[in-house]
């Protein structure tokens, strides 16, 4: 058993020194040659690191393994890239091969750096043997558990969740199995095989609108909702679970769009049981999962509505007379529970843009989602596409593609140019609008946004309607504010 405390010390970088047996590059000649042949193998990597650390500093719970030298300095024995990254941090210039990325990115660290570390927090071994078990436990795997096991999709997923991140349909859908199933051994059990195989495939299917569609899925602030009863999809649940669990369909065999399409219309479609019948307004299927009840009282999409339109597609002048009451009728649960208003665009004025994005905006805050999901929908995209189009002009700033998401996110970087970043982002709302909008995030709310618009297919609930609401309504306020003080 080994009982020794090695010594817990802070060291100034300049006494540190690379390994020249270094188990990433083999083995140097020179310190010179051990930096070239690292930078070599892990430029990427540095640079990364040396950004991380401009910004937050090294990480103490991790300290820096080292052995002693003979002149009374140390050679690090874990960490040569957190040291050459420190290194570079302090000399830019130091930086040497062919590390071209290196050489341009650290000086911008350096320059805006809060502070360069100048010492490292170290654990000091007495030689190399015994500090390479320790090294080992860090970099060779689990083993059977005593080694770092790494975080698997779904661990990682649920730190997102817990960070504030927006929620997604495949990892949801494992959530929800699990919650409507948990008093059923076999749809449990069936849900454990299938999750611990195929875990990242369900996003595949889940995501895709004709799944969507099909099970009338929607998401909410605290998860999946289906406005199917639970014995009603048992049997499609069933299919797909075990079809999952056994790789009849995977990404080799499903793989595409229309192989997924073809899967959900062909095989699951039929297996719901009595698809006419929807959770009534009045409350959800008693067996329904208790952590949705709050959500699905708003289910019944089939509302009609007495709202005259006229064939150009505008509304009458009956629709701009001011009377909610016609134009849809209160949602008989109020407010939801979490504050979400229930008409489009609240506590905008809409008198800083264009007669037509004005027309088009009080319009479409008269009308209430639960009674018009549909129409709100379609409204939504309308209005934030025009208004963004409006934006961009009045600011000189334009857009090549002629894609919303592009128009959204330009609009965004206008209101605040450090909307990407979280931690420089001033208006945290811009932030998570950003992220639910930007393609290279994979955000999925302009998509939601042009399914009301263009898909046949989609059946859409009025919670998707006030996520929507909840995403753009302070971007188009920001707008607002904006061309009020324009000069």
């Amino acid at each position: 058993m080994n009982d020794v405390l090695y010594p817990y010390v802070e060291v100034p970088v300049a006494d540190l020194h690379l390994d020249l047996k270094n188990s990433r590059t083999g083995v140097a000649m020179t310190e010179h040659e051990a930096s070239s042949l690292l930078w070599e193998e892990a430029e990427r990597t540095i640079c990364a690191l040396g950004e991380h650390i401009s910004k937050h500093g090294l990480n103490t719970a991790d300290p820096l393994y080292v052995i002693p030298r003979d002149d009374g300095e140390y050679t690090v024995v874990e960490g040569n890239r957190r040291l050459l990254a420190l290194r570079s941090l302090t000399r830019p210039d130091s930086v040497i091969g062919a590390a071209s990325m290196a050489r341009e990115a650290f000086p911008a660290y350096r320059r805006t750096a809060a502070q360069v570390p100048s010492t490292a927090w170290c654990f000091v071994f007495p030689d190399r043997y015994q500090a390479d078990m320790w090294i080992d436990l860090k970099h060779t795997g689990p083993g059977r558990g005593e080694g770092t096991a790494q975080w698997t999709p779904k661990a990682k997923y649920n730190r997102k969740i817990r960070r504030g991140d927006p929620r997604e349909f495949g990892p949801e859908m494992w959530a929800w199995l699990r919650s409507t199933y948990r008093h059923d051994k076999e749809m449990h059990n069936l849900c454990v095989e299938a999750e611990h195989k195929q875990y990242t495939y369900m996003h595949r299917v889940a995501q895709k609108e004709s799944f969507r569609s099909t099970f009338r899925l929607s998401m909410t602030d605290t998860g999946l909702i289906c406005e199917y009863s639970t014995d009603a999809v048992r049997p499609a649940m069933k299919r797909l679970l075990t079809d999952i669990s056994n790789h009849t369909i995977d990404p080799r065999s499903r793989g595409s769009l229309d192989e997924i399409n073809g899967y959900v219309a062909d095989t699951l479609a039929p297996l719901i049981v009595n698809q006419g019948e929807l959770f009534p307004v009045g409350g959800p299927d008693p067996t329904a999962s208790k952590r949705h009840h709050h959500e699905l009282s708003d289910k019944d999409e089939t509302t009609k509505t007495d709202e005259p339109v006229v064939p150009d597609g505008s509304f009458s002048e009956d629709a701009d007379s001011g009377q909610q009451e016609d134009l849809g009728p209160v949602p008989p649960n109020g407010p939801t529970d979490n504050g979400v208003a229930e008409r489009l665009f609240p506590n905008l004025d809409f008198d800083q843009f264009s007669a037509r994005v004005n027309s088009l905006g009080k319009q479409a805050q008269k009308i209430s989602i639960n009674a018009n999901a549909e129409v709100c929908g379609v409204l939504c995209r309308v209005v934030v596409d025009l208004a963004c189009t409006e934006f961009l002009a009045r600011h000189n700033e334009t857009v090549n593609e002629d894609k919303v998401w592009k128009r959204v996110v330009a609009s965004l970087k206008v209101l605040d140019p450090d909307v990407t970043n979280s931690r420089k982002c001033q208006h945290p709302d811009l932030h998570e609008a950003w992220k639910a909008s930007d393609k290279g995030s994979q955000g999925l709310a302009i998509q939601q946004m042009n399914d009301f618009v263009h898909s046949i297919l989609a059946c859409n609930a009025p919670s998707e309607v006030r996520r929507l609401n909840v995403l753009f309504t302070p971007v188009l306020l920001a707008m607002e504010r904006n061309l009020r003080q324009a000069p």
